[in-house]
């Protein structure tokens, strides 16, 4: 698929930039562990910033164990999706942790913002940003142990954030951190649909270092079912389910309920509720 005509094709949309409810925390009080400016796209290629390493991370100055000093004893890593401006990213996280503490969630969310927003032409090195993404969110996951060894870690991934957290795991496994997250969860993944088998990019590694992998899928979702039938040409792990044969600890759950994309994670409309129970 050529890129003038993945463009063409977009038109007005986005995946990623999730319509959600009202915030229910300042945006400035939200904590949040940044890599924004790490990566950037020069003449079609992903170029890393030589001022930051390839595990290197920041925060916000608010993150739990990191920046505090007080230790969340059960934290959820919230990854946002494409288009997502760093300005967006304190709400965004926001109405994802008050949608998980709506639905019975009774832990710590923070959320890990990258660098998400490149035009629609630049979809292919964003995909790659969001993979390269997976080391330094394992390190903010080894980093965040090492300061609190008896919490537990879940990841939550939504749209094309599911990349990120996705090569976490595929980094904590050939680091052989063991089993790391006890949850990872998939909400509308923008990931190849046999990425997460045993023989994927992502399946061995999950099957190592994650307690149970959930992901939710709708094949009706328009969005991953455009972008992958016109600009990959395979089938989206979000709207297909997983194709081949998973990890043991892996599951698929047909959230068809869910009315578009951008609302998985919806309070009213999404699938948060099914996410905490399953938790």
């Amino acid at each position: 698929m050529q890129r003038r005509t993945f463009c063409k094709l977009a038109g007005a949309g986005v995946i990623g930039a999730a319509i959600s409810p009202a915030s229910v925390q300042a945006a400035e009080t939200v904590p949040l562990v940044t890599t924004r400016g790490h990566f950037d796209i020069e003449w079609g290629s992903v170029v890393r910033d030589d001022r930051y390493g390839p595990r290197e991370y920041g925060t916000n100055g608010a993150v739990p164990g990191i920046d505090t000093g007080n230790c969340a004893g059960d934290l959820t890593v919230f990854v946002h999706g494409y288009k997502t401006k760093n300005g967006e990213a304190p709400e965004t996280t926001s109405d994802a942790a008050g949608s998980l503490a709506t639905s019975g969630y009774g832990g710590t969310t923070i959320g890990y913002t990258w660098d998400a927003d490149n035009p629609l032409w630049d979809w292919w090195e964003t995909t790659e940003i969001a993979r390269k993404n997976g080391a330094k969110l394992a390190q903010f996951t080894v980093d965040y142990l090492d300061a609190c060894p008896d919490a537990t870690v879940r990841y939550v991934g939504y749209s094309l954030g599911a990349q990120v957290v996705l090569s976490a795991a595929r980094s904590l496994s050939a680091w052989g951190a063991g089993r790391t997250v006890d949850a990872l969860t998939l909400l509308g993944a923008a990931a190849d649909d046999q990425s997460a088998s045993t023989s994927g990019r992502y399946g061995p590694a999950l099957g190592e270092v994650v307690g149970r992998v959930d992901n939710y899928w709708n094949e009706d979702d328009g969005v991953l079912n455009w972008a992958y039938g016109s600009a990959e040409w395979d089938g989206a792990l979000g709207s297909n389910g997983v194709e081949g044969t998973p990890p043991a600890n892996y599951r698929d759950h047909d959230v068809s309920y869910v009315p578009d994309h951008f609302s998985y994670y919806d309070a009213a409309e999404g699938c948060i509720d099914e996410v905490v129970a399953n938790w």
